[in-house]
């Protein structure tokens, strides 16, 4: 039975003992008995009792309004992907406020764009000497055996 098939025959079984007047704490007790772990919840059986006492008799669920629960659509992640081709460094909040979505559902499609956070930690740089003398060393770093530091542009 699938899962919706089975919360359909738990729910048409609680309209029949809602019409035969048993409590909701015994309804409970018996889908435990006959289903097992795969009981619906004491607060579900509540909330489906007081529906059909209501005088309500469909066993679907309402429809429900606002955002749909995934928007990890591959429409919604090639727009995420053409906006951080454009920009780089576009934030997250950003594209969640373009495309109307929220942050984490970005984030995730983010990460599985293949893309990641990049942090840079700037040092202030007091001088021009300061500068002069990173560079320096990583020329130095990098040159190969035997060339010297003026074989590469230095334009002071």
């Amino acid at each position: 039975m699938a899962d919706n098939d089975m919360l359909f025959g738990h729910r048409a079984v609680i309209e029949f003992l809602v019409q035969e007047e048993i409590p909701a704490a015994e309804i409970h007790q018996r889908l435990q008995r006959s289903y097992g772990s795969v009981c619906m919840g004491a607060s579900g059986v509540r909330r489906w009792v007081k529906h059909f006492k209501d005088g309500n008799r469909s066993i679907q669920d309402e429809p429900r309004s606002g955002r749909p629960r995934t928007v990890s659509t591959e429409r919604n992640q090639e727009r995420v992907d053409e906006i951080i081709q454009d920009d780089r460094r576009v934030t997250v909040d950003t594209i969640a406020r373009r495309l109307g979505i929220g942050h984490n559902a970005v984030q995730e499609m983010i990460e599985s764009l293949g893309y990641r956070k990049v942090y840079i930690y700037l040092q202030r740089v007091h001088t021009i000497a300061t500068i002069r003398a990173t560079i320096r060393s990583v020329l130095q770093a990098t040159c190969r055996p035997g060339d010297s530091i003026r074989d590469h542009h230095d334009p002071h």
